[in-house]
Order: structure tokens, then C-alpha cells, then sequence
């Protein structure tokens, strides 16, 4: 543990925002709000990717909810998380640990992938 518990409670919140607000964004393609509270709560639960994986499966390609859904993860905590580990391992001066790093990288790939996808 590094003891930076300001750095890791930010990390979280900024993960938070992002699955509430694919939540969000995942509910509204509903008109009625019954289904628009049970997507919601599907998508907090992380079963909006299973259920647009298969439903691209289904339908022999990508369908567009899950093209979005890559996205909006990929916008919301990939690039964020990103810019954040950034941000740290300039502050902390952290530059050498290659975990850092390829953490770093695993976030650019996911956003690039989740660009690509949209």
C-alpha cells in the first residue's frame, strides 16, 4: 500500500461516475420507467454487457447499444483513469515503476478499442 488513500479515493470516485453514468446513459434508451430502472440497475450490475453480447451474438454482429456501451466505458473510466494515472505518476515522480506504466497503457489501449468499436 503507497498511503496515498487521497489518490485511491479519487480513482474511485472517478470509476463511480463512470458506471453510473453508463448506467444513466444505458437506462435512457427506454421510454417507460420500469424498464428504465431495471436497465439502470442491470448496467450498475455489469449485466449490460453480457446482455449486448449476446444479443450481438444473436444477430451475427455488433449491435449499436453495444457499440455504445464499449464507448461510453471506454469515455468514461479508460480515458479518465488514463489522464489520472497520469497525472499521479508525474506528482509522485513515479516515472520508473513499469507497473505504473503499463497501467497507463492498458487504459489508452481500452479507450482506443472502445473508440474503434463506435
Amino acid at each position: 500500500y503507497c498511503g496515498q488513500r487521497t489518490f485511491c479515493l479519487v480513482a474511485a470516485i472517478i470509476m463511480a461516475l463512470g458506471q453510473v453514468f453508463a448506467a444513466v446513459e444505458y437506462a435512457h434508451q427506454e421510454y417507460a420507467f420500469k424498464e428504465r430502472i431495471k436497465r439502470f440497475f442491470a448496467s450498475l450490475g455489469h449485466a449490460r454487457v453480457f446482455i449486448d453480447a449476446l444479443d450481438s451474438w444473436r444477430q451475427q454482429r455488433v449491435t449499436d447499444s453495444f457499440a455504445r456501451q464499449k464507448f461510453v466505458d471506454a469515455i468514461g473510466e479508460s480515458g479518465s483513469l488514463a489522464v489520472f494515472a497520469v497525472y499521479v505518476i508525474l506528482y509522485l515522480d513515479l516515472s520508473y515503476n513499469p507497473w505504473l506504466i503499463l497501467s497507463v497503457l492498458r487504459s489508452v489501449i481500452g479507450l482506443a478499442c472502445g473508440i474503434v468499436v463506435w
